[in-house]
């Protein structure tokens, strides 16, 4: 079983390291399944959203382009609040005392984080 596991890593290894090396040539999800399943599944909870706003009793296509647009219209309005509070921090981590904290913060997050990790238990198979 062993030798199973090392020329499957070694195959991966292989395959992965032609991929760094023909990185010019298009890639399709034909090729990459894993990629249209996911564009799928985005469609699907997307969609999935929508049922419980709709009145079955009225032309669906109407109803979905208004909550389509509703949608994009709330996406536009959050990616733009976004772009705003990042240029105000831009002008924040530009000073060097409030990155030392910053670094400070997040790096005992992270501690906590792995102590956390540390204290987990097994659950036997």
């Amino acid at each position: 079983m062993r030798n199973f596991h090392a020329k499957r890593h070694a195959h991966n290894l292989l395959t992965s390291s032609r991929g760094w090396r023909h990185q010019s040539r298009p890639r399709h999800h034909a090729r990459h399944p894993q990629r249209r399943g996911r564009r799928i599944a985005d469609r699907a909870a997307f969609t999935a959203l929508f049922p419980q706003f709709l009145n079955a009793h009225e032309p669906l296509l109407p109803q979905f382009l208004i909550l389509t647009g509703i949608f994009m219209a709330m996406s536009l309005v959050s990616l733009l609040t976004y772009g705003a509070l990042a240029r105000r921090a831009r002008g924040l981590l530009r000073q060097p005392r409030i990155v030392v904290w910053l670094n400070r913060v997040v790096g005992s997050i992270f501690v906590a984080f792995g102590l956390a990790l540390l204290r987990l238990k097994r659950v036997a198979a």
